[in-house]
């Protein structure tokens, strides 16, 4: 089951109840009665029809590279329509026709935004997801349409595609105004002329012409066979649209609903929990980082008491190491003589070295009778002695430092 509710004229505050028509998916109107929002029944398909009386229509030229930019889009409506409005454009709420007439103009209908946007967020809030926004009568379809409708104020006049010029008019059926409106009415090209059961006695003393009964809840279903969606720019109801709207309503709640309140105040105290903890744990790093220097520069100072100004203990505790060992005359990890008895000794028992050459902190060699399988054991018997070794075309070469 599907409703399709009419906006009242009033605000979303002021309104106690909605009339609502519930039908079936062929569009056979079931119930037709009004209720508070709050006892709307559940739907798989909620619609809104906007009253003719809440919408006025203007038609203008709208460029193609334009409508591919929706917020550029408004801005152009904006100063087209600016001059014609009696309200600020940044006020109202615009709708662009499905398609262009003929002449390459669209109709645009313009309605207040914060009337628009009170009943909305009121149904959402009660849980009443609305799909489409209808207008109650729609420009630029149809044959010339005049209904009389009835009301709290009286029966009305709903005249649409009487003139190319006017979209859609709407006046009280006895008011200064109606007999332009009826002379326009009956000149049209073959007009269709109902009026809602309670009111046909009326119309037709006023209209002068026979009138089809038409009930109010066929009439207001009727209204949905149409192209025209009023939900665009900020009311849009599809595809990313729905989905900004939705996510914007969730950071709402969360950020200012009172059901949220504990939950905002727990994620709060999580955040700062968390802050203090990075803070103290990086203080504790720096401080266990510091004492790690510290104890290293006082290791340097006690075994090297030479040592005035520690910059980088292990480069220069080695430096240190190296000159103790020179003076000594002990021969170090990378002198000559250390770095050919580590290669001799590593050498499978078949193999001998041939060329040798020494620039002070490498020794490049020829070997004599190694394979490829005595090469990977030979360079991981130097590697465990703290050497590094290299193939560099035919020669192999021994540094310092572990193989990575």
């Amino acid at each position: 089951m599907a409703l399709v509710l009419i906006l009242p004229l009033t605000t979303a505050e002021a309104t106690p109840s909605y009339e609502y028509v519930q039908y079936t998916g062929a569009g056979t109107p079931e119930q037709h009665t009004q209720s508070a929002v709050a006892l709307i029944p559940a739907a798989s398909h909620i619609d809104l029809l906007v009253p003719s009386r809440a919408l006025s229509w203007h038609r203008a030229k709208m460029p193609a590279a334009v409508l591919k930019d929706k917020q550029r889009t408004r801005q152009v409506i904006e100063g087209i329509l600016e001059e014609r409005l009696l309200d600020e454009p940044s006020a109202l709420h615009f709708s662009l026709s499905p398609r262009a007439s003929e002449t390459g103009e669209y109709w645009i209908g313009a309605c207040d935004a914060l009337w628009l946007a009170g009943h909305l967020r009121g149904l959402e809030a009660s849980g009443r997801r609305v799909g489409r926004i209808v207008p109650e009568a729609a420009p630029g379809e149809g044959p010339a349409w005049v209904h009389v409708t009835s009301s709290s104020q009286g029966p009305w006049l709903v005249m649409t595609n009487l003139q190319e010029s006017v979209g859609s008019l709407s006046i009280p059926l006895e008011s200064p105004g109606q007999t332009v409106a009826v002379a326009a009415a009956i000149a049209a090209d073959s007009p269709r002329f109902t009026a809602e059961s309670d009111v046909v006695a009326a119309a037709e003393s006023v209209l002068g012409h026979p009138v089809a009964p038409i009930s109010r809840a066929q009439y207001i279903t009727s209204r949905l066979d149409t192209e025209w969606d009023l939900a665009q720019f900020q009311f849009a109801t599809t595809g990313k649209a729905r989905l900004a709207k939705a996510l914007g309503q969730v950071g709402h709640a969360l950020a200012q609903g009172p059901h949220w309140r504990a939950a905002r105040w727990g994620l709060l105290a999580l955040l700062a929990s968390q802050i203090v903890g990075l803070n103290v744990w990086a203080w504790n790093e720096r401080r266990q980082q510091q004492s790690t220097r510290d104890t290293v520069v006082e290791t340097a100072r006690r075994a090297f008491p030479s040592l005035k100004l520690v910059i980088d203990a292990p480069v220069q505790m080695q430096r240190e190491l190296a000159q103790l060992r020179q003076r000594s005359g002990i021969p170090g990890p990378g002198d000559f003589e250390t770095m050919l008895t580590a290669m001799g000794d590593s050498l499978a028992a078949n193999a001998r070295i041939g060329q040798l050459d020494y620039d002070g902190q490498s020794l490049r060699t020829t070997v004599i009778g190694q394979d490829g399988a005595s090469r990977d054991e030979l360079e991981s018997r130097l590697r465990a002695k703290g050497y590094q070794l290299v193939q560099d075309g035919e020669r192999l070469v021994l540094s310092e430092g572990r193989s990575r």
